[in-house]
């Protein structure tokens, strides 16, 4: 029988973000990715739990295998009920186990949540998406101030280096290049042309490894 493994979910929802506070949370709980855990990281906004990455983890773990999450806004961009589902189908349907650092919550692979501890998740799952709110709106705000000044917003057309990053990242992370690029709409042949290159220039085969070579190259 496999010895149970840890897997850390570190999720941000745009380009410009880094994950460097969530590395930096999970080493300083004692969480070193390739000692005694394995970080899984994804690109993906949009308040859905349907999330490719996370859910090819989901269908991937074991039974005793254990997630950790920086926060609970980290594990899902849904609502109260969403949430509650959620850790509900982790950890009583699959009976794995879920640590959330940030609310410092621990839910036992298999076993049911009490009415307690329902009610405890759902205040943090409130207050989380009070915060979300809190920050769309300041946004909005922010971006009909710019538009008012003349900013022009909306994404550029050109194909660039953070697009090509973000298809490798999903693909470095245990997605086809067809699911890939049907995530980012990156053109598949220049995919794979690019990914030659890159290849060739560090003179390494390992994406995960591209892939930390190529944030360092451009500073992200």
């Amino acid at each position: 029988m496999n010895n149970p493994l840890t897997y850390c979910y570190i999720r941000k929802s745009t380009d410009k973000q880094t994950y460097e506070r969530q590395y930096y949370v999970l080493k300083e709980r004692g969480y070193i990715n390739g000692v005694n855990c394995t970080y899984v990281e994804e690109t993906y906004t949009g308040r859905t739990i349907k999330r490719p990455i996370f859910d090819k983890l989901l269908k991937n773990c074991k039974e005793n295998d254990t997630i950790v999450v920086e926060s609970l806004t980290r594990l899902s961009r849904g609502g109260l009920y969403q949430t509650v589902e959620l850790v509900k189908n982790i950890v009583e349907k699959k009976k794995i186990n879920l640590v959330v650092l940030k609310e410092n919550l621990t839910f036992n692979a298999g076993k049911n949540m009490d009415s307690i501890t329902k009610l405890i998740l759902g205040i943090f799952s409130i207050v989380a998406e009070f915060e979300r709110d809190q920050t769309s709106e300041r946004t909005k705000e922010y971006l009909q101030g710019a538009k008012k000044n003349g900013v022009v917003l909306g994404r550029k057309t050109t194909l660039n280096i953070t697009d090509f990053i973000k298809t490798l990242e999903y693909n470095a992370n245990g997605l086809s290049v067809n699911e890939s690029i049907k995530i980012t709409k990156y053109p598949k042949s220049t995919f794979i042309l690019r990914l030659k290159e890159t290849r060739k220039k560090y003179k390494t085969e390992d994406k995960k490894e591209l892939l930390e070579l190529l944030r360092k190259e451009v500073n992200i």
